[in-house]
């Protein structure tokens, strides 16, 4: 595999700067020649950041960058060219998907089987009796657990997953060298060992800073085919995760709270805004999985519906065939996001198509 265009950002080039420095360019040739000529006409690039970036470029080392993805299992995912592992098809929906991305531990689950559960650092007793009736069932369903590896409910959640044998992913604002919080430590390699794994967008050796996390929130959305928030603040950044779910087409469900709890005012503001879809009940939830997960499952759609489907119209054409989450829809017409939102808007008023709680679009 090709690691100039890992180098690259390593030395501290963001995604759309290494962009910009690849077009026309390989890698190895952008890596060899790296200067203030070469780095000046990228985007955001001050005399500052040119500096510090040359610096790197100078004290940078592949050998020993190359060996300690080497001894800690790291596997690199390439958006434009091949990887150790193939690119996650759901990222490609962003509008700047990561160039790369690294994944310490196992294989990366299908998009249509991940379920992010992210939260308040500080749950009460009432999210963790959620979790503890929610998480093992989505487990019994073989679906993977996506969280940010912080405090409170994305622990809870990771070790709920872990407890019931199932996988868990832990999508992290550090290099997947770095344990962020620290006491978390402990948990990031417990989650390596049962299966699951640890993935980041940002270099090995990278800290936590502020403006990480809400990178690693979108990733958390785009990886995942639904978000579940069982408890917020207002103020909580999980609410960033689930509004760019809503964004990417993704379904969210949030578990009403306690009104007179500032823990429950963010999950009861997505509720009172109708962003997310309550969980009124782990069991009718589930039941509607079921069904949903039925429905998306079953191809052979019945005669009628495909003879009334309007040939001239390439989402309907697509959707007679298989029921699709957005990204794949993106992928399969060609037609552009904002355009494709629009025209699925009018196809669900019009009663012709649905939204299942998986994140995949069925005829109705």
């Amino acid at each position: 595999m090709n690691r100039y265009r890992v180098y690259l950002e390593a030395v501290g080039l963001t995604t759309r700067q290494a962009d910009a420095l690849l077009v026309g360019t390989e890698a190895e040739t952008a890596w060899r020649s790296l200067s203030s000529r070469t780095l000046s006409p990228l985007p955001m690039m001050g005399d500052e950041k040119i500096a510090k970036v040359l610096e790197a470029h100078k004290d940078f080392s592949p050998k020993r960058y190359d060996a300690t993805i080497e001894r800690l299992g790291i596997r690199i995912a390439l958006r434009d060219e091949e990887g150790d592992i193939p690119y996650p098809e759901s990222l490609r929906v962003l509008s700047n998907p990561p160039g790369i991305l690294f994944v310490r531990g196992g294989e990366l689950p299908k998009h249509s089987h991940a379920v992010a559960v992210v939260g308040t650092r500080k749950p009460t007793e009432y999210a963790r009796r959620v979790l503890s009736s929610l998480i093992p069932e989505l487990v019994r369903r073989e679906y993977t657990i996506l969280s940010g590896g912080a405090y409170g409910v994305d622990t809870l959640a990771h070790d709920l997953a872990m407890r019931s044998n199932g996988r868990t992913i832990a999508v992290v604002g550090t290099g997947v060298d770095r344990a962020y919080p620290p006491e978390n430590r402990g948990l990031f390699e417990k989650i390596i060992a049962s299966g699951g794994s640890i993935v980041s967008q940002f270099p090995l050796g990278a800290s936590a800073k502020p403006y990480h996390f809400p990178i690693r929130n979108e990733l958390i959305a785009a990886l995942s085919c639904m978000t579940i928030v069982p408890e917020a603040a207002r103020e909580s950044g999980s609410l960033i995760t689930a509004r760019l779910a809503l964004d990417l087409g993704r379904d969210v469900y949030a578990v009403p709270g306690d009104i007179f709890r500032e823990n429950s005012t963010g999950t009861n503001g997505l509720l009172e805004s109708g962003e997310a879809a309550a969980i009124a009940s782990v069991e009718s939830f589930l039941r509607a999985l079921d069904e949903s997960r039925a429905h998306s499952t079953n191809v052979e759609a019945p005669a009628s519906k495909h003879q009334s489907v309007d040939t001239s119209d390439p989402i309907l054409m697509t959707l007679s065939e298989n029921p699709e989450t957005l990204d794949r829809l993106v992928e399969k017409t060609g037609i552009p996001l904002s355009e494709l939102h629009a025209r699925i808007a009018e196809l669900e008023l019009d009663t012709v198509i649905i939204r299942t709680p998986t994140g995949h679009y069925a005829i109705r």
